[in-house]
Parts: C-alpha cells; sequence; structure tokens
C-alpha cells in the first residue's frame, strides 16, 4: 500500500491495526506500507478490503492495499525481466504491484513513454521497470501507469521487494 507522502501512517499504528483485524505477527518493513504477516484466509480480494477499509476508517487514509502471497512474491521475484538490473542497478530497479495482470497492448504503450534507457517488462500481476537514470523524473509514474493500464498498484525497488521476501519468507518459519 501507498502510505508515504501525504498519505503518512504511523507503521507502529498499522501493526497495531493489523493484528486488531486478526493478522497474525504483523511487521512492517521501512516506512512505506510494506505490511508482513500470517493469515489464515485465503481470499485476498476480501482480506485487501478489509483492510482498506479499516485503514480507511482509523487512519483517514484511502489508499488500495496489494496484497501477495509467499508463492506469489517468490515467483514475482524469479520473473524478473531484468536481471543484470537487479544484480548492478537494484535501486533503480522498480517493481509494481497490480491489482490484475495488465494487457499487452497496455504495457506496449507503457514503453512509449519510456526514455533515457528506461525498460518495462510485465509478468503477471507485476510490471518491472528499470529506470537508469531514476525514478524521480521519469514520465513512467506510479499514477501514470494506473490510469494507462487500468489498474492500480504500488511500487517498490528491488532492494526492498527482496527484503520483503525474506520478511516473508522468515514469518513463514512461525506457521
Amino acid at each position: 500500500m501507498n502510505v508515504g507522502g501525504r498519505n503518512r501512517v504511523p507503521m507502529a499504528d498499522l501493526r497495531a491495526l493489523a493484528a486488531e483485524l486478526g493478522l497474525l505477527h504483523p511487521q512492517t518493513l521501512l516506512q512505506s506500507g510494506n505490511l508482513v504477516f500470517g493469515a489464515a484466509a485465503d481470499d485476498l480480494p476480501t482480506l485487501s478490503a478489509r483492510l482498506s477499509t479499516a485503514i480507511q476508517a482509523r487512519m483517514v487514509v484511502e489508499t488500495p492495499v496489494i496484497l501477495r502471497t509467499l508463492d506469489e512474491l517468490a515467483a514475482a521475484v524469479a520473473a524478473n525481466a531484468f536481471g543484470e538490473a537487479a544484480l548492478g542497478d537494484p535501486g533503480r530497479l522498480h517493481v509494481a504491484f497490480l491489482s490484475g495482470a495488465p494487457r499487452p497492448d497496455d504495457v506496449l504503450a507503457l514503453g512509449d513513454l519510456a526514455r533515457g534507457g528506461e525498460r518495462i517488462a510485465a509478468g503477471g500481476r507485476e510490471l518491472f521497470i528499470h529506470y537508469p537514470a531514476g525514478a524521480g523524473d521519469s514520465r513512467l509514474t506510479q499514477s501514470v501507469i494506473d490510469r494507462r493500464l487500468g489498474l492500480v498498484g504500488t511500487a517498490r525497488n528491488w532492494n526492498t521487494v527482496t527484503a520483503l521476501l525474506a520478511a516473508v519468507r522468515d514469518l513463514a518459519e512461525w506457521f
């Protein structure tokens, strides 16, 4: 979820809210809404909606919640189309976790906005974007991506994605 900038949410409050919702061992990573937890629910859309509704009610922040299971997160890491960027430029390789799978033609159309060597590839419900000059001045912002794809998403750089995968794997050992 995107809870930085104008949507600032204290991570301690997010963990407490997750625990109140019955999520197991909630943990946060960094300050940008990376919540890792265990749950018996296998209906991710319902759980996502519950979390989003609770965040809006308690913290007065309206934000979509994008969830991935351990297996889905591991599959996203394995599907990375830019392995050399993951190794040599991980802070500039981003993964946008999307609410659905993008249509191939929409992903190609996003490529028209790429500049300065930026590259885009889709894999499942993820979009991989390498920003060799950094994402700050790119036209490929999350709001543009969401609008062009007709989906919602939240992006993390490769360092964060791999840290999330490690945190989820560590948490899975509890169950």
